[in-house]
């Protein structure tokens, strides 16, 4: 799977299935961005997959902490890999050494290793290569990172990073409010969207009656777009010519447009706004996952990478529009089966995501 845009949270809910394939032999999640949770998930996993021959988690921003994750796993599971691909991870020399120790703690390591790829880490100096590649023998990718040992978060640093972010994170939470209109705020399933934040940076509010409804999307400022408020709204996005962002701002615009689908005009407007993401959207390079990417978000089934915003739609609503959407022949089905997916994960933690499994 690699290059899917899948973020640690995706990894988690992957390595909860791999738990259930005993027989996995072969992993490729380059390019995704697992990083230090994405690979404390599929450490905690290892145990089951004995069978396991060969890892690719290159490009994976699994820094240090994620490493000696793995490795540890590696070691306690005796697993008998034969080859490993961890290159430009910005790891440290330090946990790659802890790497090459586990991949090599058993007495067969140097006939049953074909390949392990540490390049473009942190590996320290001519010494430190040496015992690496004593240890490792011809399967040994060893060239270093561009950058020196100190241009790489240290393990304290990384820990001091994420307790902040973790902090942050916990007092965004407590004081968010809840964007849900007033009658909304009385369903019992708001209680999901309380906390929930949301990056909006796709979407352009300019002075203009589609920019003050995108800033603020209330039903008044919906019906002075009037009774072509679709198409309006897709001539004022078409302007954004990035894919991301485009895709971002079609998929925020329409979420604020269903967020108000109680209403029977804002259904409407929804009802007709959607194709014209799906088309606008599905023309862009890279569109599955980036469109995927942008509505998990919009749905609050995973957190933007990016700072967040407070969520300006209410989940509700926006969520029974989504599984009604679903039916239709015209979402792509990479699309459909990723919401189900991660709806499916989320069971039991997310009320709203069951309406999106049926």
């Amino acid at each position: 799977m690699p290059q899917n845009g899948i973020y640690h949270v995706g990894v988690a809910a992957l390595s909860d299935a791999f738990r259930h394939n005993p027989n996995l032999a072969r992993l490729n999640l380059n390019d995704n961005t697992v990083a230090a949770r994405g690979a404390q998930a599929i450490a905690a996993a290892l145990p089951k997959l004995k069978n396991l021959k060969c890892i690719n988690f290159g490009d994976c921003l699994l820094k240090s902490k994620g490493a000696l994750a793995l490795a540890k796993a590696f070691k306690e599971n005796s697993l008998l890999l034969e080859s490993l691909d961890l290159s430009h991870n910005e790891i440290g020399r330090e946990a790659c050494m802890q790497i090459v120790d586990a991949v090599t703690a058993l007495p067969d390591s140097a006939d049953r290793l074909s390949r392990v790829v540490l390049a473009g880490n942190s590996l320290g100096g001519a010494n430190n290569k040496k015992i690496m590649r004593d240890k490792l023998g011809a399967s040994a990718e060893l060239s270093d990172g561009e950058g020196s040992d100190d241009e790489y978060v240290t393990d304290s640093e990384e820990d001091n990073s994420n307790s902040e972010e973790e902090e942050e994170d916990d007092e965004e939470s407590q004081n968010s409010e809840d964007s849900a209109t007033e009658d909304a705020q009385h369903d019992t399933l708001t209680n999901f969207a309380d906390t929930i934040a949301l990056d909006t940076s796709g979407v352009q509010e300019i002075e203009t009656d589609v920019g003050r409804f995108l800033a603020q999307p209330t039903l008044e400022n919906l019906e002075k777009l009037g009774p072509n408020a679709a198409d309006v709204i897709d001539v004022h996005l078409q302007s954004i010519k990035e894919p991301a962002a485009m895709i971002q701002a079609y998929v925020d615009a329409t979420f604020c447009v269903a967020g108000l689908s109680e209403n029977a005009t804002a259904s409407q407007i929804a009802e007709q706004l959607f194709p014209i993401l799906i088309s606008r959207a599905t023309r862009a390079p890279a569109s599955a996952w980036l469109l995927a990417n942008s509505f998990l978000t919009a749905l609050a089934l995973i957190k933007s990478e990016e700072k967040p915003q407070r969520l300006k739609w209410s989940l509700p609503p926006c969520y029974r529009f989504v599984s009604r959407q679903l039916l239709s022949p015209t979402v792509p089905p990479s699309l459909r089966d990723t919401l189900r997916f991660f709806a499916t994960s989320k069971r039991g933690a997310a009320p709203l995501a069951d309406m999106l499994c049926q």
